[in-house]
C-alpha cells in the first residue's frame, strides 16, 4: 500500500501525507468525500449557532422595546400645574429595570 496523495503543511512545506492510502488513494480523513461531509457538518453547527444567538438577540430587542416603552410611559407625561419647576414627574422604579436589562445584555455579550 502507498501512502496517502495529499499534500499536506507540518513543519516543512508541501509534504505528502504519511497515512496509508484506503480509499482511492487516499486515507480517511483525506478522502474528498470525507472533507466535504466534515465541512458540511461544520456549517451545519455554525448555522445552529447563528440561529440561536439571532433569537437570543431579537428576545433582547424585545425587551429593551418594552423597558423603553415603560420608561417613556412613566417619564413624558405631563402633569397639571404644580409648585414644582420641572412640569414632568419622574418615576425611579422604572430606572431600575432599565439598569437590570442593560446589565443583563452586557453580560450576555
Amino acid at each position: 500500500m502507498s501512502n496517502c496523495k495529499e499534500i499536506i503543511w507540518t513543519d516543512y512545506p508541501e509534504r505528502r501525507c504519511s497515512r496509508k492510502a484506503k480509499l482511492d488513494g487516499y486515507c480517511k480523513q483525506h478522502h474528498p468525500a470525507s472533507v466535504k461531509k466534515r465541512q458540511e457538518d461544520s456549517e451545519r453547527r455554525q448555522l445552529a449557532i447563528a440561529q440561536r444567538e439571532i433569537a437570543v438577540l431579537k428576545q433582547r430587542e424585545i425587551d429593551l422595546v418594552n423597558v423603553l416603552a415603560k420608561l417613556h410611559e412613566s417619564v413624558c407625561y405631563q402633569l397639571g400645574p404644580s409648585d414644582d419647576s420641572s412640569p414632568y414627574k419622574v418615576n425611579y422604579e422604572i430606572f431600575g429595570e432599565v439598569k437590570e436589562v442593560l446589565s443583563a445584555t452586557k453580560q450576555q455579550r
